[in-house]
C-alpha cells in the first residue's frame, strides 16, 4: 500500500475524520478524544465490519439525530436502500437521495469516455436490485425505464426468463437508444451475447463496455469485446460508497481517491493478495471509516507507472470475495481469480460453480458451448487436481447458471474454512 496516499488522504479530509469519529455513534467504541489525525494514527484504527454497520441500523449511524432522521426521511431529502450483495451480505444504506447525481459526474472524469462530453447515454444490463429498477418486473415499457440519459435494459427477476422475444426487445431497445457506454453485469451480457451468436446476429456496439455488479470472469470479458469499439473496461464498487475503482483506457484498475481511501490489507497466506478496506466520506449522513468490504485484490508492489498519468494505487486484479476462497490440501488459501483462471484454460466452459465440501472435495459444475467435450472435461479435471494439490475432483455438465435471490450469481461456495 503507498503510504503517501494514505497520508494525503487524511491531510486533505482530517476535519472530517475527525468528526465522524466523534460524533457518529458506531465510531463512539473506539473513545477516539485526540483533535488532530495523522496517517500513523489512522492506520491504528479499528476496522469497521459489517456487522458493526447492521447491528443497531439506522441509529448506530443517526443516534442523537432522530428528529432530524424522521424529518428528512419523510420530506424524501435522505434515502433508505438496500446494497445489491448476495443475501448474506446485503445491508441498508442510509444517504442524501441526490447521491447519485452528485458522484456519477464526478466519477465520469476518471475515464477518457466521458471527455468533452456534457452528457453521455448509458444502458445498463444487469439485475432489478442493482439498477434499482424493482417496480420494472416484466411491463415496464421503454419510457418507464427512461431515466435521463440512462436506459435500464433488463426487466426479469432473472435472466433464465428470458426468452427470444425478450433478447429482441433490448437488442431492439440498444440500437433506439444508441448508447455510447453499456454498464453490464458479466453474467447477463454473456448469456445475451450467447444467443446473439447461435441466432448469428452481430451485437450492437457502444463506445465502451463497463463490466460491473459483480466479479468478471476472464470468458466474460472476452465476450464483453464484441459489444464495444474501443475495449472493455471493469468498474469496481459498492453501493455503500458508489465507484471506488476503475480501468481507466490503458486497462489499469485505479483507485478512484475522491472522497474515498482504498486500502488493500493482508489476508491469508497468498503474496500480494489482501481484502480492499475502504474509507468514504462521499456519504456525509453514513460516513465509512476503515469499511472492511469482503473483497480480495492483487496488487503488485513494484507496479510501473500507468502511462494515462495517474498516480495511486493500482489493483492489478480483483481477486473474488473472501467467502470464496477455497483450499488446498496444505492449507493454502484459493481465490475464486485462481479458479477463474484454471478454468480459462478450456475454451468450451462459458459459466462455472464449484463447491468445496467439508472432506475437502472439489466439485465443479460447468455450463458448456459446442467445443466443449470428454478430452476437455479431463483436462479441467487435472489442471483443478493440480491447482487443490488433491485427486477428489468432479467435473460435470449444468443445464444454466444458478442465481442467489437477489439476480446475482455465487461462483464459488465452500462448507469447510481452513485446517487448524
Amino acid at each position: 500500500m503507498n503510504q503517501d496516499v494514505v497520508e494525503k488522504f487524511v491531510f486533505e479530509h482530517e476535519s472530517d475524520l475527525l468528526a465522524a469519529l466523534k460524533r457518529i455513534p458506531v465510531y463512539q467504541r473506539i473513545s477516539f478524544s485526540d483533535n488532530h489525525l495523522d496517517g500513523n494514527r489512522f492506520r491504528e484504527l479499528p476496522l469497521l465490519n459489517k456487522q458493526d454497520v447492521t447491528q443497531g441500523f439506522p441509529f448506530n449511524f443517526v443516534g442523537g439525530r432522530e428528529s432530524e432522521f424522521s424529518e428528512k426521511i419523510e420530506k424524501g431529502t435522505w434515502e433508505i436502500i438496500e446494497s445489491s450483495g448476495t443475501s448474506s451480505d446485503r445491508i441498508q444504506i442510509i444517504r442524501n437521495a441526490n447521491f447519485r447525481e452528485i458522484w456519477s459526474p464526478r466519477i465520469r472524469e476518471y475515464h477518457n469516455v466521458y471527455a468533452n462530453r456534457d452528457s453521455v447515454r448509458e444502458a445498463l444490463l444487469t439485475t432489478l436490485n442493482c439498477s434499482r429498477a424493482q417496480c420494472n418486473l416484466g411491463v415496464a415499457t421503454y419510457e418507464e425505464r427512461l431515466f435521463g440519459e440512462r436506459l435500464v435494459l433488463n426487466r426479469s427477476r432473472t435472466p433464465a426468463l428470458w426468452d427470444d422475444a425478450e433478447c429482441e426487445r433490448m437488442l431492439a431497445e440498444i440500437e433506439r437508444f444508441s448508447p455510447q457506454v453499456l454498464t453490464a453485469h458479466p453474467v447477463y451480457l454473456s448469456l445475451i451475447d450467447q444467443w446473439c451468436e447461435t441466432k448469428g446476429i452481430i451485437p450492437p456496439k457502444s463506445d465502451a463496455v463497463f463490466m460491473s455488479y459483480d466479479y468478471a470472469t476472464r470468458r466474460s470479458l472476452a465476450r464483453a469485446g464484441r459489444w464495444s469499439r474501443s475495449g472493455v473496461f471493469r468498474s469496481y464498487g459498492l453501493t455503500e460508497a458508489f465507484t471506488v475503482a476503475m480501468d481507466c483506457e490503458h486497462g489499469s484498475l485505479h483507485a478512484i481517491n475522491e472522497g474515498c481511501l482504498v486500502e488493500i490489507l493482508p489476508y491469508g497466506n497468498i503474496p500480494n493478495v489482501g481484502e480492499i478496506v475502504i474509507t468514504s466520506l462521499r456519504n456525509d449522513v453514513m460516513p465509512l471509516i476503515r469499511y472492511r468490504t469482503g473483497d480480495l485484490a492483487l496488487i503488485d508492489p513494484a507496479q510501473a507507472p500507468c502511462p494515462c498519468g495517474r498516480s495511486g494505487l493500482v489493483i492489478q486484479r480483483l481477486e473474488g470475495r473472501i467467502s470464496e476462497l477455497t483450499f488446498d490440501s496444505d492449507n493454502q488459501s484459493v481465490t475464486a481469480g485462481s479458479v477463474d483462471a484454471a478454468v480459462s484454460e478450456c475454451d468450451g466452459v462459458e459459466f462455472f460453480q464449484l463447491e468445496q465440501r467439508g472432506d475437502r472435495s472439489v466439485a465443479l459444475g460447468v455450463v458448456v458451448n459446442e467445443r466443449f467435450d470428454e478430452r476437455q472435461r479431463q483436462a479441467l479435471s487435472g489442471i483443478l487436481r493440480r491447482l487443490y494439490r488433491q485427486s477428489n475432483v468432479n467435473v460435470t455438465t449444468l443445464p444454466e447458471m444458478s442465481p442467489t435471490r437477489t439476480g446475482k450469481f455465487k461462483i464459488i461456495t465452500r462448507s469447510i474454512g481452513p485446517s487448524a
